[in-house]
């Protein structure tokens, strides 16, 4: 059912998962043990597609986890340690939008949401909102999102940790239930836990499998009322070593097995060995010495490898259509969570009313006929009002680790982004086909060239959407709404003053010349941010640097002036002023276009880059 062929996980130097093989069989529930930094979680947010891997496979009933991530992930559900939830959504809701993104609709929809809820016992509180459940109810909502789409896989990152002990049992009956129509994987750092629910346990210590087994076997083996035995991978001296760190040893017998191996009987002054047991398995896996079993069971597999489930992938099972229905899951829970909150009223609000504001002033008061002239006076609105819409999009996501949800669920990154973005042209769109109106309507009382209006109208709403893709690619690259906030005011403000500025800077060659020089830096850096790779960065912006000082080398005169012309050409604002007086530039709106789909497409890069590297 799942296999993990040799996954190898590394943060630059450190090794957090190191060459992890095992196979589970289909059915049961399955323990994975070990101490807080052992590599679990890690391993299951590959397993789920979550993360990458550096090395190695992960299939999910015979799909590739990193190929085929789709079929994959329509086979899986997960709960991530912290349960991925909206906080301002209720549980019905909140199972809506997961199942939609699963490709569940209609009749089908509001039967699994019917059952899930039934099933995790949410009956009482489907309608409250979430941010008011307890930590128990909130666990059971994570657990009944894991289940929509009826996957054959559950998996679950600490379902008990924080609980009370009433809530814990809960889940404990929660998850017997759950094994006998699912294969379940929960981790825990609590031996008693895995033992009072799991079929079968895996044990791993800093990235390393340190045992698989049944509970009866592991308890037989090295749970003896009288010793402990085992047969530690290591030579006698450094067995001896890692044994002089694990307390209540009272006696110690060692054997050289075989070639590095080493044979281990002990016996302890504890009358209780689960801890000294659980010491023994994680200090001889921290040095990367595991203990392969007991010498007395050189038949058996040596804890590692049950019998795993061979049959071949059941494709008929739980595969349902994906594509443009989830980029609507996506759309329609991103609009529904604007309206939700204050955001989708402040920013309609604040732009009708600073539009108001000039049409009062241009053509009520000055009683001048042309509207396109408020847009130009509105066009500043932009400055606050697209940092107010953009700075949660996904700062909020990464904050409160719901993007791991949106990872886990059958929908790739683009369908993420393009989902997002079109919930914020609509609601741009929505106080922009109020604005569209006043031209028609102060064409009764006067004479208003209806062209030159609707050109102008037309460019501000491509002018905006091309802000709010800029906006979105800078929410992705924090998780601090506030400072994506202002950076996206200090982007577009220098962006509106850009022409101005330019009358500031050097027009020498020499000054254009250091101006490249500094934006090769620049793309290099979010090259280097994209990508993690330090040589490709460095590649890209060596040439680019030599091609710039050939050029400038070989055609000295044409780099004169060249930076502030550049500057006036770049700004999104100053093409605007084009269509204000009346001209109707189709450049214009392929750059427009442009720049909003180069940033959806940096904004992509972003998150992959967070994800894959």
């Amino acid at each position: 059912m799942i296999s993990v062929e040799h996954v190898t996980k590394r943060y630059g130097d450190v090794v957090a998962v190191d060459d992890l093989s095992f196979e589970i069989g289909e059915g049961h529930i399955y323990g994975f043990l070990g101490p807080n930094g052992a590599g679990k979680s890690t391993t299951m947010n590959i397993m789920t597609g979550c993360l990458s891997a550096t090395e190695g496979k992960v299939t999910i009933d015979g799909y590739d986890i990193f190929q085929q991530p789709n079929e994959a992930k329509k086979r899986i559900g997960y709960l991530p340690e912290q349960p991925p939830l909206y906080l301002n959504e209720t549980p019905r809701e909140y199972l809506r939008f997961v199942g939609q993104a699963k490709g569940l609709k209609g009749a089908e929809l509001k039967g699994q949401i019917d059952d899930v809820i039934a099933q995790t016992r949410l009956g009482n509180v489907s309608h409250r909102c979430i941010g008011t459940l307890s930590k128990g109810y909130r666990q059971r909502v994570g657990i009944a999102q894991a289940l929509l789409g009826r996957p054959r896989v559950i998996i679950l990152d600490e379902p008990t940790v924080g609980l009370d002990p009433l809530q814990i049992i809960e889940i404990r009956e929660l998850i017997h239930t759950l094994g006998r129509d699912h294969t379940v994987l929960l981790s825990s750092h609590i031996l008693s836990e895995v033992q009072a629910m799991c079929e079968q346990i895996l044990i791993i210590a800093k990235g390393k499998l340190v045992a698989f087994d049944r509970p009866e076997q592991l308890e037989r083996r090295l749970l003896s009322p009288n010793e402990i035995h085992l047969v530690a991978e290591g030579e006698m001296q450094r067995v001896r070593a890692i044994l002089d760190r694990v307390g209540h040893i009272t006696q110690c017998q060692l054997q050289a097995d075989a070639p590095c191996r080493t044979s281990v009987q002990l016996k302890t002054d504890r009358d209780d060995l689960y801890e000294v047991s659980r010491a023994l398995f994680f200090a001889f896996g921290e040095e990367g010495t595991p203990p392969v079993g007991d010498p007395s069971e050189k038949g058996e597999s040596g804890g590692y490898l049950p019998p795993a489930d061979r049959r071949g992938p059941d494709r008929t099972c739980v595969a349902r259509k994906g594509g443009g229905g989830s980029v609507i899951a996506v759309f329609r829970h991103e609009l529904r969570s604007y309206f939700h909150s204050l955001t989708a009223y402040v920013f309609g609000a604040f732009l009708l009313a600073l539009v108001g504001l000039g049409a009062m002033l241009y053509n009520i008061q000055a009683a001048v006929s042309n509207f396109e002239y408020v847009l130009a006076f509105s066009s500043l609105v932009f400055v606050v009002i697209v940092p107010i819409l953009t700075m949660r999009t996904i700062a909020e996501e990464r904050k409160q680790k719901t993007d791991q949800l949106l990872y886990s669920l059958p929908l790739s990154t683009v369908q993420v982004v393009v989902g997002k973005y079109l919930a914020l042209l609509l609601l741009f769109a929505l106080p922009m086909a109020v604005i569209a109106v006043y031209p028609l309507l102060f064409s009764r009382f006067g004479q208003v060239y209806l062209p030159t209006s609707y050109g102008s109208i037309l460019a501000f709403f491509l002018l905006g959407a091309a802000l709010i893709a800029v906006g979105v690619f800078i929410s992705s690259l924090t998780d601090n709404q506030g400072l994506a906030a202002g950076i996206g005011v200090a982007v577009i403000l220098f962006n509106y003053y850009s022409v101005s500025l330019s009358e500031y800077v050097s027009s020498s060659a020499i000054g254009t010349t250091i101006a490249f020089l500094i934006g090769i830096v620049l793309l290099a850096a979010v090259i280097r941010f994209l990508t993690g790779s330090r040589f490709l960065a460095l590649g890209i912006g060596a040439l680019l640097a030599v091609i710039t000082l050939l050029i400038c080398y070989r055609n000295y005169d044409a780099f004169q002036g060249l930076l502030p012309s550049l500057m006036s050409t770049l700004s999104l604002f100053d093409r605007f002023n084009g269509f204000v007086n009346g001209v109707f530039d189709g450049t214009t709106i392929v750059y427009y276009l442009t720049v909003a789909g180069g940033a959806l497409f940096l904004t992509v890069q972003s998150l992959e880059k967070r994800r894959y590297h």
